[in-house]
């Protein structure tokens, strides 16, 4: 019944990161069951997107004087 199957969730990372031109550094330490790694993987870049898009002050952060 469609979806993505188990085999190309790692295509579709590699993919989704190359059209963001972004950096995605992701591990599955333990776990048996494929299904719950790839849902622990998707629900943990959720959330890391939700993170660094959120907009924390109207203050425009600045590296002048740091580098």
């Amino acid at each position: 019944i469609g979806g993505l199957a188990l085999e190309d969730v790692k295509e579709f990372f590699k993919s989704f990161a190359n059209q963001l031109k972004a950096n995605f550094h992701m591990e599955i330490i333990y776990g048996e069951n494929d299904h719950h790694k790839a849902e622990a993987l998707f629900k943990s870049m959720g959330k890391s997107l939700k993170k660094a898009s959120t907009i924390n002050s109207s203050v425009l952060p600045s590296t002048k004087g740091v580098l």
